[in-house]
């Protein structure tokens, strides 16, 4: 990777093209260049070319994405969470019982209603 006479400049160089090719897009992260890096290319243009195809905005977003659901189905999984969902199941189940009674009440209704009117 590092075989050019400027190593770290070209490497500035392509970190900077990123960055304002993602703020363009949307706003860059550093995330993007340390995933590039960790894919271990062997020159300048390699990274260059990893960045604009695996860690263009675009991808970034899926993987952010990802990111975002599994953080939340961890947090669904904490004890707090759980105590949470076993304290509240008995009173949500009794709403839906009589929303469900209520419903069933208005269909009744209007049923006989139309009776009536023919």
């Amino acid at each position: 990777m590092f075989n050019s006479e400027r190593p770290f400049h070209d490497l500035f160089a392509v970190a900077l093209d990123l960055y304002f090719r993602t703020w363009r897009e949307m706003h860059a992260r550093g995330h993007q260049i340390s995933l590039g890096i960790s894919n271990n290319p062997a020159s300048l243009k390699d990274l260059d070319d990893i960045l604009q195809r695996k860690f263009s905005y675009f991808h970034m977003q899926k993987i952010w994405k990802k990111e975002g659901i599994e953080t939340d189905e961890l947090e669904l999984k904490s004890s707090a969470i759980q105590d949470l969902q076993q304290h509240l199941r008995p009173s949500i189940e009794e709403l839906v019982k009589t929303q469900k009674k209520r419903l069933e009440k208005r269909i009744s209704f209007c049923k006989s209603y139309k009776r009536k009117i023919i």
